[in-house]
């Protein structure tokens, strides 16, 4: 079993990044670690988990850096994370590199639309599929320093004959 004495967990500070783990199940865990006072064996099925080091996080768009998470969890708890999603790594993928003009779309927007139309492409499981209709129906904000408005018009253009129907 794995002692865990109060004094020793720090509260950890992770950085949000693209294709992390799910930010609220990971906070739900590490409260669960820092509020626990004694070194008897909690009863509730999700607190186990921790201790008999398996941790199960999903993985989606915006989440905490994996890395920091696992390293956390290992120094805190003994226990490493697991994912749900198959082993065998995806192709890597470069994003588009579209230009930064005065007036044009949103790059927050636009990153978060080109990573969700990869991983359709990629056939990634931990996102919603996008489908044509819904990528031609897409709109950005248009604000001060986005992206270049035609480059991100032609690239949805060819990435749309990728998705499914």
């Amino acid at each position: 079993m794995v002692s865990i004495e109060q004094d020793d967990v720090q509260s950890p500070q992770f950085d949000v990044v693209l294709r992390g783990y799910d930010r609220n199940q990971v906070t739900t865990a590490v409260a669960a670690v820092l509020d626990s006072r004694s070194n008897e064996p909690a009863e509730s099925s999700e607190w186990a988990h921790y201790l008999h080091g398996r941790i199960e996080f999903d993985v989606v768009l915006r989440g905490f850096d994996r890395g920091q998470v696992e390293a956390w969890f290992a120094a805190n708890t003994g226990a490493h994370a697991t994912e749900e999603e198959p082993a065998a790594p995806r192709p890597k993928r470069e994003p588009p590199g579209f230009d930064v003009v005065l007036r044009g779309y949103d790059r927050n927007q636009v990153d978060e639309f080109v990573q969700r139309a990869q991983d359709t492409v990629d056939a990634a499981s931990d996102v919603p599929p996008l489908g044509r209709a819904e990528a031609a129906d897409t709109t950005f904000d248009v604000v001060l320093r986005g992206y270049d408005r035609s480059q991100v018009t032609t690239w949805i253009g060819q990435i749309s004959e990728q998705l499914p129907d």
